[in-house]
């Protein structure tokens, strides 16, 4: 049993028994795959071994997969909830993780697989360059705040808002600052374009893919995040309840199929709540 943390440059690799007794001393290298392979295999067959997950993690999940070991991916966070050290480095870092695992006591990431993280980039690269695009946008609005310039349309990038931007007398540095907005904005523009062509063609032939997006304000981009989830956690089945009389509703979300037994176990889960709220006098 090991614990492994990740950094930009070098890993801390130590190893552990099951009394959680040390093993041999907690050896410091650069992040190779072969090295982190060699040592791998040194811990025998179906070795456990928990890696942090921070940033480098990937090919380290896949290393250890590779050389037989069962990886587990601890959440950064739920470990920072243990770890009350004054000292805080590399080698004490190693030991909690390894000592959380023997205990059952590991706030586990999902480990995805490498075909799920391969559909996931385009979908994270997408969702980073629309956030950078949306500031560019606000940085635009700020100057026209600024300036006390009134915007009468929607989307100040759109053919009106361009008009509105040219025609405008603004002081040279407030201008200067809009048209590095507006290039940048249009460059992302083009970037998003190529995304949206690279993430559909991978997504064709799943049938959610196409299903997702007949409900209504769901589009092509959000329901690419849905699909590229890991596969054996099934897909997201929503079953809706809705009472005309009172106006509300219930929403039951599931990974089975949409089947007549997920719908009467819906309602099965719906009707105790709502009598307790509504109807105090039904019986069963």
């Amino acid at each position: 049993m090991g614990g492994t943390g990740p950094a930009p440059a070098a890993l801390r690799l130590g190893s552990h028994g099951a009394d959680g007794r040390q093993l041999g001393r907690t050896d410091r290298f650069d992040n190779e795959p072969a090295r982190l392979k060699r040592e791998t295999v040194k811990a025998g067959p179906h070795a456990k071994v928990v890696l942090e997950a921070t940033l480098g993690w990937y090919w380290a999940a896949d290393v250890l997969t590779e050389a037989g070991a069962e990886a587990h991916l601890a959440q950064p966070l739920g470990v920072k909830a243990f770890a009350c050290r004054r000292v805080k480095n590399d080698e004490p870092d190693a030991a909690d993780l390894a000592d959380l695992l023997r205990m059952g006591r590991l706030p586990e990431a999902w480990l995805a697989s490498p075909r799920t993280r391969e559909l996931r980039e385009p979908v994270r690269g997408r969702h980073k360059q629309v956030n950078l695009r949306t500031s560019c946008r606000n940085q635009a609005h700020g100057v026209m705040a600024e300036q006390g310039v009134v915007v009468p349309m929607s989307d100040l990038f759109g053919a009106g808002g361009a008009a509105l931007l040219d025609g405008l007398p603004l002081p040279a540095d407030h201008a200067a600052r809009v048209r590095a907005l507006r290039a940048v904005t249009d460059t992302l523009d083009q970037q998003l374009t190529l995304l949206n062509r690279e993430m559909v063609p991978r997504l064709t032939d799943d049938v959610g893919y196409h299903a997702i997006q007949k409900i209504g304000g769901i589009g092509p981009a959000l329901t690419a995040v849905f699909v590229t989830e890991d596969p054996q956690l099934g897909k997201a089945v929503p079953y809706g309840i809705y009472d005309l009389a009172a106006n509300t509703g219930w929403v039951d979300v599931g990974t089975d199929h949409d089947t007549a037994a997920f719908a009467v176990a819906s309602i099965r889960r719906w009707c105790p709540k709502a009598r307790r709220r509504r109807w105090t006098r039904a019986g069963t």
